[in-house]
C-alpha cells in the first residue's frame, strides 16, 4: 500500500508477507539517501512486527524462496466506502488495503525532476542500477540534451559530469544492452546534424556507462529518406532469450550486438509489415521468452484519426509472427504508447498513448495494460497518471518498480509534464521535502518540524535527530534548542518494505535582529522645534547601521540617536532602518504628529473709545479642521467666527482669548490685550509689511496690524504667513456688534 509523508497519516498494521519479511530484515536499517548501503538508524523500531508471528514470517520465507509474492486471493473491486477494496478517487499517496497484493501507480513527483518534455529516451542501466533520461522537447518545443538519473525515488542531474553528450534531440531509442553490458542509444530528431551525411534524422550510436557518454563509431541503420529506417519511429529493446538487441520502425528490423548492427531478416521478415507507415514499440517479455511488439496501422494520412485497429507480434529466433487474434482483446489502437518490459513480474507493461474519437479529435489515453502468457489484460489503478503520449518509461529493477516520467496532455504543448509516477507493490519513498517553522528559532523557543514525501510503504516510521543532542520519533517533531548557532537536523524515514531515505537541513538558531525601542520627543512636536530621536536594536551580529526617515522628505544617517526640524504640519511617520553585520535588516516606525497651536491677531491693539477691532485666528499642527471661539473679556457673548470684529465702548484694558479646537478634540488658545481710551493706536509690524497688506487689501488708509502669540516667533517666511496675509486682507466676514459704525 502506499504511504507517504503528511499525505497519508494510516498506521495500519497489517502487511503482506513480503513486506513483513522485508522490513523484519532491515529493522532499524536506514539509507543515506543514495545507492550506498544502509545505514543503522540510531533508534525506533518498525511498527507491528512483533505481533505478526513466526509463522507469518516463516510463510513469507517460504513464498520469497519459492521466487513468489505475497498470496492473493479474490478479486480487487473499487469500493466508495471503507469496505476493504481499492478506494475509488484516492488522493495521492492514499492507504490500500494490504492484501491486495497487486500493483498500483503512485505518484511520486518531488521537487528535483528532469524539465518538463515529451519524446525523451529513458532506460534502466543495470550496471550502474539506476534509470537514465536524456533529451526530449520541452513545453517550449526546445530540444533539451541534458541527462539525468532516477535511484531510489530520486532524481539528479548529472549533465555537468556525463561528458560528451549526444546533440539535443527528441525520438531517440535507449535500452540496456545485457550482452555488452552498457546502456545503448540510438537516432532521433533534431535541428543539427547528427548523421554522417549531415541529415538532422540522427543515425549515431551511442553507449552510456558508469554516468558517461560515449559514441560508437559502428556502422549504424540509415536514416529514411526514401528507404531505410524511420528514425523517429525506432523501438528496440534486449531480447533475453537471443542475445543481442532487436531495433526496428515496423517494417525494417536489425540488430545490435557486439558494437555492431546488422540488417536481419528471419524467415518472416518480408511479411512483417504490422503497421506500413504506422507507429509501434517493442519490449521483452520475459515470462514468455520473446520481444513484444504492439502498434496501429495507418489507413490514410498519418493523423491519429486515421488509425485503424491494434496489432500484437512477437520476435523470437530471428522470426517475426503475428499473435494479434490469440492475444486476447488487445489495447485500443493507439500511437506513441509507453512500452516497458516489466521484470516484477516477468511480462510487458503498457500506459497511455494518443488516439482519437469519431470526430477525429485527439483523445489521450490514461488507461495500463499488461502482457503476459500471451495475453492483454487491462490493469485497474486509482490513483492514475494522467492521458499522456510520448511519456518515458523504464523498468527500474533496484525498486522493482515502472517508472514514467513526462509526456504531453494537450495539443499544442510539447512536453508539459515533468510528473514522476511509478507502478508496482512497493513504490520506493520519494524525494524529502523538510521545514521548519520558524526558519529562524530563537534559543529557548519551540521550532515545529516536518518532512513531506511521496511514495513509501506503510506503516512507516521516523527518526529525527536536532544536531544538539536531542532527538524524536515523531513523524513531525517540536523541538526546543537551548543556544544559539548551527544545527545539522536529520531525519530518516523508513517504511515497512525496507525502504529508507534520510535528508538534513541546516538550521540557524539565533536572537534575530529586531529594533526594541523606537522614540520621538516632544511628541506632538512643536514646528521648527527639534524633535529627538532615538533607537535601540538588539540581537542579529553587531555592529549596526542606522539610517532615518523623516517622513517629511528628510533623512539621517548613521546615528542610534538623531534630532530633526518639522517646518511644514503633520502627520509624520518617521521610519528607522537597522543593519546588521550579517546582512539582516529590521525595521520601526513612530507617527509624529504636530502640537496644535491657536494663533491670534488683531489689526488694532489700542485706541480711543468706542474701538472698532477685526480679530484674525489661526491654527497650526493639530488634525483640521478647526473650530475658532473668541471671548472679548468685555462681556459680550462667545464669536465662533475665525475672524471676528467687534466694538469695544468703553475704556480699560481687555484680554481677548482665541480657543481652538482640532478634529480629534485637542485644543490650544492664545490671548492678546487690547487697551482702550488711553491712547492712539500703534502699529508694531514693519512699515513695508503694513503697506504691503493694506495695498493687497485694497483699503483706503493704514490698518495697524499687530500680532500676539503665546509662543513668539518670527514667521513672516513661512508659508502659513504668506496665507495669513491674504485673511488679514480680505474684507471681514462680518461683525458680532450691530452698533459698528
Amino acid at each position: 500500500m502506499p504511504g507517504g509523508g503528511k499525505m497519508t497519516r494510516s498506521r495500519q498494521k497489517g502487511v503482506g508477507s513480503l513486506a513483513i519479511l522485508a522490513a523484519a530484515s532491515l529493522l532499524l536499517l536506514v539509507a543515506s539517501g543514495s545507492t550506498a548501503q544502509p545505514t543503522p538508524v540510531p533508534t525506533g523500531e518498525i511498527v507491528g512486527l512483533a505481533s505478526l508471528g513466526s509463522n507469518l514470517l516463516a510463510q513469507a520465507g517460504t513464498s520469497l524462496a519459492s521466487g513468489g509474492g505475497p498470496a492473493h486471493t479474490g478479486s480487487d473491486q473499487c469500493a466508495v466506502a471503507d469496505t476493504g477494496g481499492a478506494p475509488c478517487g484516492a488522493s495521492l499517496g492514499a492507504p490500500r488495503d494490504p492484501t491486495i497484493g497487486q500493483p498500483y501507480w503512485t505518484n511520486l513527483t518531488g521537487p528535483a525532476a528532469p524539465p518538463r518534455s515529451t519524446d525523451l529516451a529513458m532506460a534502466y542501466d543495470a550496471a550502474d542500477r539506476y534509470v537514465v533520461v536524456f533529451g526530449g522537447q520541452s513545453a517550449s518545443a526546445t530540444l533539451l540534451n541534458d541527462t539525468w538519473i532516477f535511484s531510489n525515488g530520486t532524481w539528479t542531474n548529472i549533465t555537468a559530469t556525463a561528458g560528451t553528450a549526444p546533440v539535443a534531440r527528441y525520438d531517440m531509442a535507449m535500452t540496456y544492452d545485457a550482452a555488452d553490458g552498457y546502456v545503448l542509444a540510438f537516432g532521433g530528431s533534431s535541428i543539427s546534424p547528427c548523421s554522417p551525411e549531415g541529415s538532422t534524422l540522427c543515425n549515431d550510436t551511442w553507449s552510456f556507462l558508469h554516468g558517461k557518454w560515449n559514441r560508437i563509431t559502428a556502422v549504424a541503420p540509415y536514416a529514411y529518406s526514401g528507404g531505410g529506417i524511420e528514425v523517429e519511429r525506432f523501438s528496440m529493446t534486449y531480447d533475453s532469450a537471443d542475445g543481442y538487441v532487436v531495433a526496428t520502425d515496423g517494417t525494417d528490423t536489425w540488430r545490435y550486438s557486439a558494437g555492431l548492427w546488422t540488417s536481419f531478416c528471419g524467415t518472416n521478415c518480408t511479411n512483417f509489415i504490422p503497421a506500413p507507415g504506422g507507429f509501434g514499440t517493442v519490449a521483452y517479455d520475459s515470462s514468455d521468452g520473446y520481444v513484444v511488439y504492439v502498434g496501429a496501422a495507418l489507413v490514410a494520412d498519418q493523423i491519429p484519426s486515421d488509425l485503424k485497429e491494434s496489432y500484437t507480434w512477437k520476435f523470437s529466433a530471428g522470426t517475426w509472427t503475428n499473435i494479434t487474434a490469440s492475444a486476447g482483446t488487445p489495447p485500443p489502437e493507439r500511437e506513441y504508447e509507453s512500452l516497458v518490459s516489466d521484470s516484477a513480474t516477468g511480462g510487458v507493461l503498457l500506459f497511455g498513448g494518443l488516439s482519437s474519437n469519431a470526430s477525429g479529435d485527439f483523445v489521450y489515453l490514461n488507461d495500463t495494460w499488461t502482457f503476459a502468457g500471451g495475453t492483454w489484460s487491462q490493469a485497474v489503478s486509482n490513483p492514475s497518471p494522467p492521458g499522456v503520449w510520448g511519456a518515458g518509461i523504464a523498468d527500474d529493477a533496484a525498486q522493482s518498480v515502472i517508472v514514467l516520467f513526462g509526456g504531453d496532455t494537450a495539443p499544442g504543448t510539447l512536453g508539459n509534464l515533468n510528473e514522476t509516477w511509478v507502478w508496482g507493490t512497493t513504490p520506493p519513498i520519494g524525494e524529502l521535502s523538510l521545514s521548519v517553522v520558524p526558519s529562524a528559532p530563537v534559543p529557548g523557543m519551540n521550532a515545529s518540524f516536518d518532512v513531506a514525501f511521496a511514495g513509501g510503504v506503510t506503516p512507516i516510521t521516523y527518526f529525527w535527530g536536532f544536531g544538539d543532542g536531542g532527538n524524536s520519533s515523531a513523524p513531525d517533531p517540536v523541538h526546543l534548542f537551548g543556544s544559539e548557532g548551527f544545527f545539522e537536523v536529520e531525519v530518516w524515514v523508513n517504511d515497512s518494505a525496507g525502504g529508507s531515505k534520510n535528508a538534513s537541513l541546516t538550521v540557524h538558531v539565533y536572537t534575530p535582529l529586531s529594533i526594541s525601542t523606537v522614540e520621538a520627543d516632544p511628541n506632538p512636536a512643536l514646528l521648527d522645534e527639534a524633535v529627538n530621536f532615538s533607537a535601540a536594536a538588539q540581537g542579529g551580529t553587531p555592529p549596526y547601521t542606522y539610517s532615518w526617515a523623516f517622513g517629511d522628505g528628510g533623512v539621517g544617517g548613521n546615528l542610534s540617536t538623531i534630532s530633526h526640524i518639522y517646518t511644514t504640519n503633520g502627520p509624520f511617520e518617521a521610519e528607522v532602518s537597522v543593519a546588521d553585520a550579517a546582512g539582516g535588516v529590521a525595521r520601526a516606525f513612530v507617527n509624529i504628529s504636530i502640537q496644535l497651536e491657536a494663533l491670534a491677531g488683531s489689526t488694532a491693539t489700542a485706541g480711543t473709545s468706542p474701538l472698532i477691532v477685526t480679530f484674525v485666528g489661526q491654527a497650526q499642527g493639530g488634525t483640521p479642521p478647526y473650530t475658532f471661539s473668541w471671548n472679548f473679556g468685555d462681556g459680550t457673548p462667545i464669536s465662533t467666527l475665525q475672524n471676528p470684529t467687534h466694538r469695544f465702548n468703553d475704556s480699560g484694558d481687555y484680554k481677548v482669548g482665541l480657543t481652538v479646537v482640532d478634529a480629534k478634540g485637542d485644543r490650544s488658545t492664545s490671548a492678546l490685550t487690547i487697551s482702550v481710551g488711553g491712547s492712539a493706536a500703534t502699529n508694531p509690524l514693519p512699515s513695508d509689511w503694513f503697506d504691503a497688506i493694506a495695498l493687497a487689501a485694497g483699503v483706503a488708509g493704514a490698518v495697524a496690524v499687530a500680532w500676539w502669540v503665546d509662543r513668539a516667533r518670527q514667521r513672516s517666511h513661512r508659508a502659513e504667513g504668506r496665507q495669513w496675509v491674504e485673511e488679514l486682507t480680505t474684507t471681514p466676514e462680518q461683525t458680532d456688534d450691530p452698533k459698528q459704525l
